[in-house]
């Protein structure tokens, strides 16, 4: 008997280990850290176990934003802000995860028609993802786990109301808030790798980006190609943008915690230097925020602090949204208990 309750000890052990999430420490080992692109059973794994495919990031305080000095806009004031705790997955969300979740919902089709990158490999980020669509992809993942949706979504195809549950144990996208400290890392620096990056630390393009710029990186890379982040990361910096959950809108003023965003987006006018000033000024609203840059940015846009915005029903293959082809994706968090 005492055997025996030895043995299902150790394989309770066993599995709890190779299901539950990894914790960081203040600093993963440099094994940990090392490129690490996901295998075709990684990938079908990370489909049946995500939380097996995540870090738990312990809750804590950081600066959030860029002072004017590293090219951060006047009207948003770093501010100290606090986070609680939650899981965030270690890649972007995949093609592969992407398409066996969503295909034959009536997402998949309409989200990568038009893109030159999708359906290159299953291991490379979805990208062309409208915000809307990750939401779903959210909802679904959640659904198929047997999880409570993050998200409650009313409203017709280009015109739907999402409402956000914030006690829910489903997963969902990142705040903004949560997706900078996670970036950062524990580092105070222009990038989690210090003050300077390469090409050779993460897919963007040294040469300046732009839609007319040829760079070494000219699509996305296989998510993991790259050493994460001191918390285990990767592909915070570059490869695709990364949409989180709030309404692009001014920095609150002093300290916050857990901040999920204006409760509607702001009305937004292109910053000087961006393509749409070429010709004239053009005002934006009703965008959600993205982050961390794509492998068509310039060192500028990948900085840890760095925002951007999209529409969430931005159709990526018109000329609408022709500035973002096939350099937008996500991936995903969830609360920790």
């Amino acid at each position: 008997m005492k055997r025996k309750f030895i043995f299902i000890g150790a394989l309770a052990f066993v599995l709890f280990a190779f299901m539950a999430p990894v914790q960081i420490s203040a600093q993963m080992s440099r094994q940990q850290r090392n490129a690490r692109v996901p295998t075709i059973a990684i990938l079908q794994d990370m489909v049946r176990n995500p939380l097996g495919h995540m870090v738990l990031i312990n809750g804590g305080s950081y600066t959030r934003g860029l002072p004017t000095n590293q090219n951060g806009d006047p009207y948003e004031v770093p501010h100290p802000v606090t986070v609680r705790s939650f899981y965030m997955s270690i890649y972007p969300v995949t093609q592969y995860e992407f398409m066996d979740v969503l295909q034959g919902r009536g997402m998949f089709e309409s989200s990568f028609h038009g893109s030159r990158f999708a359906l290159n490999g299953s291991n490379l980020p979805a990208e062309n993802v409208r915000w809307i669509f990750a939401v779903e992809y959210c909802n679904a993942l959640s659904l198929k786990h047997r999880l409570t949706p993050a998200y409650t979504i009313t409203g017709r195809r280009g015109q739907e109301v999402v409402r956000w549950n914030q006690s829910a144990n489903g997963y969902r996208l990142p705040t903004e808030a949560e997706w900078e400290y996670a970036a950062r890392a524990g580092t105070t620096t222009r990038y989690s790798t210090g003050n300077t990056i390469t090409e050779s630390q993460a897919a963007f393009n040294a040469r300046g980006g732009g839609a007319w710029t040829s760079g070494t990186h000219n699509n996305t890379t296989p998510v993991g190609s790259y050493r994460s982040n001191p918390w285990g990361l990767f592909d915070m910096h570059g490869n695709v943008w990364e949409w989180c959950w709030d309404w692009y809108g001014r920095y609150p003023v002093g300290h916050v915690t857990n901040p999920i965003g204006p409760s509607a987006g702001e009305e937004t006018r292109a910053r000087s230097g961006d393509r749409d000033l070429r010709s004239t000024i053009t005002v934006y609203q009703d965008l959600r925020v993205l982050r961390g840059g794509s492998w068509n940015s310039s060192a500028l846009y990948i900085q840890s602090g760095r925002r951007n915005a999209g529409r969430p029903d931005w159709p990526f293959h018109t000329a609408v949204a022709d500035e973002f082809e096939g350099q937008v994706g996500f991936r995903i968090v969830r609360n920790a208990p």
